[in-house]
C-alpha cells in the first residue's frame, strides 16, 4: 500500500463512512442472528453479510440476495450427493469436486452481470465445504447431514438480514441512475447526429463513448428490474431508448458512407440540415419539447423537398440521404420523448432491447480449465499433507478464481488479496488471543473485534482499495471465526493455518493466472475486422422473422458489445482501427437489412429469400476474404430473375444506391486488408 491509499482509510469520504456502517451491521447483525439460532458456524452468515453490499446499490443487493439462496440449496444437495458418493473415496470426490467447479466457472464467464458470476462463485463454496468438512470431521451420513443443514441454515439467515439492514440503512436506488444514464444516452446520440459529416477521429470518439453508455445503460436496467414497479417500468422504458440509439448509430454510419458519395451539392443541403440540429444540442436535455418541434418542422421540410426535387436529380443528396436523415431526425425525437417518459408504460413503443455479451468460447473453457486445474490441485496438496485445518486454501482461492475470471490484471488484483489478507491475520491475532472465541460473550465479541473491521470496511468503496480491504475482511473473520464449537474454537493452531492457507491459496492461484491467462480479444497480427466476423455470419445466417428490422437490432447490439470489451484492452491507435472495423460491420449490415425488408414488401416471399440468399452469401464471403467487391450485385440478380415483379425493380434507386454503398464498405476493407 502507498501513502496515498493508507491516508484515504484514515480521512474517509462521507459515501465510504456510510458503506462501512451498513456492512458492519450487516455482518455483526447476521453473526448475533446465527448465535441465536445456534448455528456452528456464524462466520458464513456473517461472510454473506459482508459480500452482499460489494455493490451498495439496492437493485444488486436483492440480486446477491436472491442468488445466494437458490445456489446454496443447489450447491447444498450437489455436494450432499457428492460427498454421499464418495465418502470412502477422497480421490472422487476431489475430481468431482473440480469438475462442479470447473463448470460454474465457464457458466459464469458469460455474463456482464458480476451478481451473475457470484451465484455460481456462491455454488462452488457450499460445494466445497459440504465435501470437504467430513473429510476430516466424519463422513458418516449424519455428519454430511449436519454440514449441509448448517451451511444452507446459516447462509439464509444471513441472507434475510442483509435484506433487512439493505432496506432500512440508507438505501442507495438505480433508478436515478439510469435515468441520468439514459439522459446522457440520448445527448450521446444527438451529437453522433451532428458528427456524421465532420472529422473521423472526432466521429469515432463519440462512437466510443456512445456505445459505452450504452452498455452503462443495459446494466444499469439489468439492476432496476429488481427495485419494484417502477424499476421495471424504467428499465422497459431504458431499454427502448437502447434500441433506437442502436437505430441511430446504423443510420449514423449509413448517412456517413451515403455522404461521401453525394453530389457537392447534396452535402451542403445536408450539412446544412446538421448544422440547424448542431445548434440545438445545448438545451436537448433541458427543453427537450423545443428540440422535437424542431425535428418535426425539419422533416417536413425535408418529405416536401424529396418530393419536389426528387433525390439525386435535384438537390443532389440521394434517396437514402433523404430517407436517412427523416428516419434520424424521427428517432432523435422519439428518444428525447420516450426518456421524458421512462418510468411510464408507454402503449405502441418499439420493444426493446437487451445487450448481451458476445459468446467468447475459448475464454469461457480457459476459465473453467482453470479452475478445475487450482481446485484438483490444491484439494490434492491439502489431503496428501495432512493439513486438516487448511481446507480454506481450497475454498477461498477457488471462489476468487470464478469471481475474477472476466476482471483485468487478475494477478495485480490477488496480489492486492494477498497483501490484505496479510494485514487481516495481522489484525485479527490479537482479537482472538484477548476473546479467546467465548461465543457466550456476543457483546464483548462486537465491541472489541468490531472496530478494526470497520477500518478494512473503509476501502470497499474505492475501485483502488477494494482489493485490500476484500482480503483484510476476509482473513480478519477467518481468523476471529466466532463458533458453537468449543473444541476448534480454543486451537490457536486452527485460527493461524486457516488464514494463512487463504493467502498462499491467493498467491498461487495469481501464478496459475500468469500461466493460463485470458485470451486477448485481438491477437498481435490479427486484423479487426476477424473479431466481428462470428457477429457478421450469424446476422446473415439466423433470422427468425426477415420482414421486420427489428431483428437485427440484437445483431448490432452484440457487435456494439464486443467492440466496447476490445476498446478496453487496446492502445490509443488501434482502438480507432477498431471502431471503424465495427463500423463497417454495422454499416454492411444494416444496409443488408434495409434491402431485405424493402424487397421483402413488393415481391413474394419465396422469390425474395432465393433472391437475397445467395446475394448474402455473396457479400458474407466477400467481407470475410477480404476481396475488393462482390461479383454480382443485387440489382443484377434482379435484372436476371423470371418473375417481371423483379425485374422492374432492378434500376430501382433504392436497390441501386444500397449496392453502391455496400461496395464502398467492401473496398475499403478490401484496400486496408492490403
Amino acid at each position: 500500500m502507498n501513502d496515498s491509499l493508507i491516508f484515504s482509510y484514515l480521512t474517509p469520504s462521507r459515501d465510504a463512512v456510510k458503506a462501512a456502517i451498513r456492512i458492519s451491521v450487516s455482518v455483526w447483525g447476521a453473526m448475533i442472528i446465527a448465535f441465536l439460532m445456534n448455528f456452528e458456524h456464524p462466520v458464513w452468515a456473517m461472510i454473506t453479510g459482508l459480500i452482499s453490499f460489494f455493490a451498495p446499490d439496492q437493485g444488486q443487493v436483492v440480486k446477491k440476495c436472491l442468488y445466494q439462496c437458490i445456489s446454496t440449496i443447489v450447491g447444498g444437495v450437489a455436494g450432499l450427493l457428492l460427498a454421499s458418493l464418495t465418502a470412502q473415496s477422497p480421490f472422487f470426490a476431489a475430481i468431482g469436486l473440480a469438475f462442479l467447479v470447473a463448470i460454474a466457472s465457464a457458466l459464469s464467464y458469460h455474463s456482464r452481470d458480476a451478481n451473475y458470476t457470484f451465484c455460481f462463485a456462491i455454488f462452488s463454496v457450499t460445494v466445497a465445504i459440504v465435501v470437504m468438512v467430513p473429510v476430516f470431521i466424519g463422513t458418516s451420513s449424519e455428519t454430511i447431514a449436519e454440514v449441509f443443514i448448517d451451511r444452507v441454515g446459516t447462509v439464509l439467515a444471513g441472507v434475510v438480514w442483509v435484506s433487512l439492514v439493505s432496506t432500512a440503512l440508507w438505501p442507495k436506488f438505480n433508478l436515478e441512475s439510469l435515468k441520468k444514464a439514459s439522459g446522457n444516452l440520448a445527448v450521446s446520440a444527438l451529437k453522433i447526429g451532428c458528427l456524421f459529416t465532420g472529422d473521423e477521429r472526432v466521429f469515432k470518439d463519440q462512437i466510443h463513448a456512445l456505445f459505452g453508455s450504452l452498455i452503462a445503460c443495459e446494466d444499469l436496467a439489468s439492476h432496476c428490474t429488481m427495485e419494484g414497479v417502477r424499476g421495471k417500468r424504467t428499465a422497459k422504458g431504458a431499454r427502448e431508448v437502447n434500441r433506437m440509439v442502436v437505430d441511430v448509430v446504423a443510420i449514423a454510419y449509413a448517412l456517413r458512407r451515403a455522404y461521401s458519395a453525394a453530389t457537392p451539392a447534396g452535402r451542403q443541403f445536408v450539412s446544412t440540415e446538421i448544422a440547424g440540429l448542431a445548434r440545438q444540442t445545448e438545451s436537448a436535455a433541458a427543453d427537450p419539447a423545443r428540440l422535437g418541434s424542431f425535428l418535426r418542422d425539419r422533416i417536413d421540410a425535408l418529405k416536401a423537398e424529396s418530393a419536389t426535387r426528387n433525390g439525386p436529380d435535384g438537390a443532389g443528396f440521394g434517396q437514402i440521404m433523404s430517407e436517412d436523415l427523416i428516419n434520424l431526425f424521427g428517432l432523435l425525437g422519439k428518444i428525447f420523448e420516450r426518456h421524458g417518459k421512462l418510468e411510464q408504460d408507454v402503449k405502441d413503443a418499439p420493444v426493446g432491447i437487451v445487450v448481451r455479451r458476445h459468446l467468447q468460447i475459448r475464454n469461457t473453457l480457459v476459465n473453467g480449465f482453470r479452475s478445475f486445474l487450482y481446485c484438483l490441485a490444491a484439494f490434492g496438496v491439502w489431503y496428501s499433507t495432512g493439513w486438516v485445518y487448511g481446507f480454506l486454501i481450497v475454498v477461498v482461492p477457488t471462489v476468487l478464481s470464478i469471481v475474477l475470471g472476466k476482471a483485468p490484471h487478475q494477478e495485480v488484483l490477488l496480489k492486492k488479496i494477498a497483501i490484505g489478507v496479510g494485514v487481516g491475520i495481522v489484525a485479527g491475532l490479537p482479537v482472538y488471543v484477548l476473546l479467546a472465541g467465548a461465543p457466550s460473550a456476543v457483546e464483548l465479541l462486537v465491541v472489541t473485534a468490531a472496530p478494526a473491521l470497520f477500518i478494512g470496511l473503509l476501502g470497499l468503496s474505492r475501485l483502488d482499495s477494494f482489493a485490500y480491504s476484500l482480503g483484510y475482511a476476509l482473513s480478519y473473520l477467518i481468523v476471529v471465526l466466532p463458533m458453537n464449537s468449543h473444541e476448534v474454537t480454543l486451537n490457536v493452531s486452527f485460527a493461524v493455518e486457516r488464514s494463512l492457507c487463504v493467502g498462499v491459496g491467493t498467491i498461487l492461484l495469481a501464478i496459475l493466472f500468469v500461466i493460463l491467462p485470458r485470451t486477448p480479444f485481438l491477437g498481435r497480427d490479427t486484423r479487426s475486422e476477424q473479431a466481428f466476423q462470428g457477429e457478421m455470419k450469424r446476422a446473415f445466417r439466423s433470422r427468425p422473422d426477415p420482414s421486420h428490422l427489428a431483428d437485427w437490432h440484437r445483431e448490432i447490439a452484440l457487435i456494439v458489445d464486443k467492440a466496447v470489451s476490445i476498446c478496453a484492452e487496446v492502445d490509443a491507435a488501434r482502438k480507432t482501427d477498431v471502431l471503424r472495423a465495427a463500423g463497417r460491420c454495422i454499416s454492411v449490415v444494416w444496409q443488408v437489412a434495409r434491402v431485405e425488408s424493402w424487397l421483402e414488401k413488393r415481391v413474394d416471399a419465396g422469390q425474395s429469400a432465393s433472391l437475397l440468399k445467395p446475394w448474402k452469401v455473396e457479400i458474407l464471403d466477400t467481407f470475410v476474404k477480404g476481396r475488393h467487391s462482390i461479383v454480382k450485385p443485387l440489382s443484377n440478380r434482379l435484372a436476371e430473375a423470371s418473375a417481371p415483379e423483379c425485374r422492374r425493380l432492378a434500376m430501382d434507386r433504392f436497390v441501386v444506391e444500397h449496392d453502391y454503398l455496400i461496395g464502398q464498405v467492401l473496398e475499403e476493407r478490401s484496400q486496408e486488408q492490403k
